[in-house]
């Protein structure tokens, strides 16, 4: 059982008001503080952040937010980093409200669940991720995952870095797309790279046009049919592999005269 938890330790040189017996009435400033001693040693706190309850933890978000920004960073990382509480549950909460706040502090922590087991904490990171957009810590990590063997990494990266724009990330689903063998994934890089407006985005278009997938063939000619300087070809996306091989050596051969 942890012991009670002082604000000794995180607040250097700051003291309650109650603890000096020199404030005849409180502060806003001491309230804040009070309700953070208060919040650091309240179990209730806890088990609302870990909860699988999306109202309950929502509540608990909540508590914390209304510290505002510097009194509420400063408790999320203290209970980060106490090494008496293990819940990987209330780690990655606790990390996604340090990424509304826009701190990067939380990078590694939304990271490390990335590979975890719980889903639930997986689209928690993810969402959080999201906030930092290309973030060069974010998009290498998840570049890294992207060549994972093992497919849920793999998948779990796709669907962060397909609903981030820019350059960067744009060359990095084309990359993707190009080795990527499981065809949900594959469907996921290239909805990336539709949405982004990266060098590559018509190259990863045109090959798609012979993917194993008629979905997927079907997307990426839809997106390349918006582009006006495109050439006529009797390119049908049901139509058979040697019909569309010849579609696309025509389409590459004007790609090759447009750059």
């Amino acid at each position: 059982m942890r012991g009670k938890i002082t604000l000794a330790g995180l607040f250097a040189g700051a003291a309650l008001c109650g603890m000096l017996g020199a404030c005849s009435q409180p502060n806003p400033e001491e309230e804040r503080r009070a309700r953070l001693e208060e919040m650091l040693n309240d179990s209730t706190l806890l088990r609302q952040l870990a909860s699988y309850d999306q109202r309950e933890r929502s509540a608990g978000i909540g508590r914390v937010r209304a510290l505002g920004r510097e009194q509420g960073t400063q408790l999320v990382l203290y209970l980060l980093q106490e090494p008496t509480i293990d819940d990987a549950r209330l780690d990655v909460v606790l990390a996604r409200i340090l990424a509304d706040w826009q701190d990067e502090r939380a990078i590694g922590y939304l990271l490390q669940h990335m590979r975890g087991p719980d889903d639930g904490a997986v689209r928690i990171a993810s969402e959080g991720l999201l906030v930092f957009g290309d973030h060069p810590r974010v998009a290498d990590a998840l570049a890294e995952m992207l060549e994972s063997p093992v497919r849920r990494d793999r998948f779990n990266a796709a669907s962060v870095l397909s609903q981030i724009e820019s350059p960067r990330v744009a060359d990095l689903l084309a990359e993707a797309f190009d080795d990527e063998i499981d065809k949900e994934i594959r469907a996921l890089l290239l909805l990336g790279v539709i949405d982004n407006r990266g060098d590559t985005r018509i190259d990863v278009l045109i090959n798609a046009l012979v993917d194993p997938e008629e979905a997927i063939r079907r997307e990426a000619w839809a997106a390349l049919s918006r582009y006006r300087s495109l050439p006529e070809v009797p390119y049908d996306p049901h139509g058979p592999l040697e019909d569309r091989s010849r579609c696309v050596a025509t389409l590459k051969l004007w790609r090759k005269g447009t750059r």
